[in-house]
């Protein structure tokens, strides 16, 4: 068995789309996706690093960091959510009715 070190854990992560804002993956790396976008497109473009698509959506303010308020408001209404893991993030979007 191989011993992972943490250079190889990082040298197979994909890095974070370069926007200008802080943009870095961390343990918490939730990724809140406006209802109005394809969850599996925009996971897609993520996984291949399709970094235009990723970056006119964060500047469109429709892909960013879930935020704190945003993480209560779903636990207090219990929506329904959609979720994609795309290592090292989950990309998650509340869906539609």
């Amino acid at each position: 068995m191989r011993n992972s070190s943490t250079a190889d854990r990082t040298s197979t992560s994909r890095p974070p789309v370069s926007t200008g804002r802080s943009w870095k993956p961390t343990s918490h790396a939730v990724i809140q996706v406006a209802s109005d976008l394809d969850l599996v497109e925009v996971a897609a473009c993520f996984a291949n690093d399709d970094k235009a698509a990723v970056e006119q959506w964060i500047n469109d303010g429709r892909v960013q960091h879930l935020s704190m308020a945003t993480a209560k408001d779903w636990e207090a209404r219990e929506p329904e959510l959609w979720a994609v893991v795309v290592a090292p993030w989950v990309v998650v979007q509340e869906r539609k009715r």
